[in-house]
């Protein structure tokens, strides 16, 4: 039986490459999920976590179905040797509805940017 000794030296090469990456942190933001009815009405949230991670949603129906919301996050950590920083915000514009002679649910299509 004869054995390919490139193939097994890349799977080796590529499986040492694995071992060794980048270190990340993953810190994502509180999701804006506004369940709006009516015009008027206003959506206010926020977070503090312990690593420093604060961010905070608005969402206002602007009309009987359309609403906007805007939402952000800042983390910024230098008393670590390891220092890293996230600054996102996002924005966006959708249609909302109620459904069902008994409001069954609630349909909501929102589109925006970071």
């Amino acid at each position: 039986m004869k054995y390919n000794k490139f193939g097994y030296g890349l799977c080796a090469g590529l499986f040492a490459c694995s071992l060794y990456s980048c270190s990340s942190i993953y810190m994502p933001n509180v999701p804006s999920a506004p369940m709006f009815t009516e015009a008027g009405e206003v959506y206010v949230s926020g977070n503090i976590n312990t690593k420093a991670n604060v961010s905070a949603n608005l969402g206002v129906a602007v009309t009987d179905h359309v609403a906007v919301i805007a939402n952000g996050s800042y983390v910024d950590n230098r008393s670590n040797t390891k220092d890293y920083a996230q600054k996102m915000g996002e924005a966006g514009i959708g249609y909302y509805t109620r459904f069902g002679k008994k409001i069954i649910g609630y349909l909501k299509y929102m589109v925006g940017m970071d």
